[in-house]
Formats: structure tokens, sequence, C-alpha cells
């Protein structure tokens, strides 16, 4: 690979000192070199400052403010980032180290958009569940994957004007299925590249994330029946939860 473009790490921080060093230490140790790292914190009242500073001789990038959550913090993320390419990372989550180099492996990797692969769930106890992601088409109906396994194109986020503050929840999806929507580009790769911390899942409960689920097919205008797709969700959702008890006791 003769172009490396620079892939700006995006992390969104709130009194997650406990763990932000294992993710900074993880972005820092990359195959992949050319990296900027923007922590934005909203305004934390544990140990964070004194972490990012540990890192300044790396010319970490750190913004300290109140926002309206961890979509309103990406977005400023992404407004002052300087990569051509941006990834988000979870303060509690970690890359795998050659994770941002699994994303430009193929001779036209550049030409694409949104490029996505697999992470890796990590329960409190130990225990690892590896996670493939879902073909790009299936975005009409739920998302591919944790964010933590895909890389978008700067521009592209800005022409779509970043996350949508409307769902506190799920803007991801909302964003990444508005790319598809709208005939971007993606590609799906079948490397591992993250671990998505299972500790610091949302407590929220089913309804209120499927009536945000809900809300955005319909404002995307991404299927003919939203109910009927959001049904046919719920069943799932029930067969993978008495999969993962069956297999992993969760």
């Amino acid at each position: 690979m003769g172009y490396y473009p620079l892939v700006s790490v995006i992390i969104a921080t709130y009194n997650a000192g406990k763990y932000l060093r294992r993710a900074l230490d993880s972005v820092y140790s990359q195959s992949y070199t050319n990296v900027e790292c923007i922590v934005v914190d909203g305004c934390s009242k544990d140990n964070t400052l004194d972490i990012v500073r540990e890192y300044v001789c790396k010319n970490i990038v750190y913004i300290s403010e109140q926002d309206l959550g961890i979509y309103d913090a990406l977005n400023k993320g992404v407004l002052i980032a300087k990569g051509e390419w941006i990834y988000v990372l979870g303060a509690d989550d970690e890359l795998l180290p050659d994770g941002l180099r699994s994303f430009f492996l193929g001779e036209n990797d550049f030409e694409y958009d949104i490029i996505y692969g697999n992470t890796i769930d990590r329960y409190f106890d130990g225990i690892l569940r590896y996670t493939k992601s879902k073909c790009c088409s299936r975005v009409r109906y739920e998302m591919l994957g944790c964010h933590q396994g895909m890389i978008m194109k700067r521009k592209m986020i800005l022409d779509l004007k970043g996350f949508n503050l409307k769902y506190p929840l799920k803007a991801d999806f909302s964003l990444v299925q508005k790319a598809y929507l709208s005939g971007y580009r993606f590609r799906k790769i079948d490397s591992y590249i993250a671990y998505f911390s299972m500790e610091g899942a949302t407590g929220t409960s089913y309804r209120i994330m499927d009536k945000e689920h809900l809300s955005i097919l319909r404002d995307n205008h991404a299927v003919l029946f939203p109910r009927l797709v959001m049904g046919l969700i719920g069943i799932k959702k029930i067969i993978k939860v008495f999969y993962l008890k069956f297999f992993y006791g969760k």
C-alpha cells in the first residue's frame, strides 16, 4: 500500500478514567501509524485529564466542555478532525493491534466511503464473543454491527450533517443508514477490528431503544412497513437472548 491517509480516532468520554488509558494505548500501539487521536471529554470529574496529559508528547487533541451526549461529542470531534477517515472508539473499548490497518489492505479501499468489519464483545467476567458484521443491504433494517468495527470518510459524515442528536441512543445507525440510502459506497471486510466492552452497555430498556429504531426507519424512509420490520427484529432479539444465555450464560 503506497498511500497512507490520516485517520482521526475520536474518543468521547465522561468519567471513564478507569478504562481510558487502555483505549489510548491501543490507539498508539497500532501497526498503522498515520493517526491522530481526539479525546472529547464532557467535563469529567475523575482522573481523565491526568491520563490525557500522559500522552501530550504524542500530539493528542483534547477538548473538555459540556455536551449533549456522546453523539454531540462525536460531532465536535469530526469538526476539528484533520483526517480523511474517522474512526470512533469507545473510552472503554480497545483496538486490536492491526485494527486500523485492516481497513486498508485492499487495492481499491480508498474508493469506498464506509469500510466495516467484525468486533469482539468483551464481558466483565472475561468472556469473549466474536461477532460478525452483516451484509450492507441489511442496514435498511438494522445496524451492520458496532460502530467500533467501521471507519467512515469525514467528508461523507459532514455531507450528511453528522450524527443526528434526535437519536441519543442510535444516531450511528441513522447516519450509516442514510449513507446507504444516499448511495455512498460500502465495503465489508472479514477482519476483527476492536474489542467492544459489554460492561458499559446501555441499561436503557429495549422499549425505548425500539421506539428510537422505529423513528429512524420512518424518518429515513428506509422500509415500506416499519412496524412489521420492528416485529421481525423483536423475534430475532428473543432468539439472540436465548442463544446468549445457552452458550454464554448472558
